[in-house]
């Protein structure tokens, strides 16, 4: 799910410019459970 909010969430921060850069996506599904999407580690 990270891996697909995180183009997401790149295309919605691009609406700023080069104001905002999203380097990660964290999703939480309990607090201790959690998946992460980190720039450059997608294929």
């Amino acid at each position: 799910m990270p891996a697909t909010a995180f183009p997401i969430t790149i295309a919605s921060a691009g609406a700023y410019g080069k104001r905002i850069r999203v380097e990660q996506v964290r999703i939480y599904e309990t607090p201790n459970c959690w998946a992460d999407a980190i720039e450059g580690a997608l294929p």
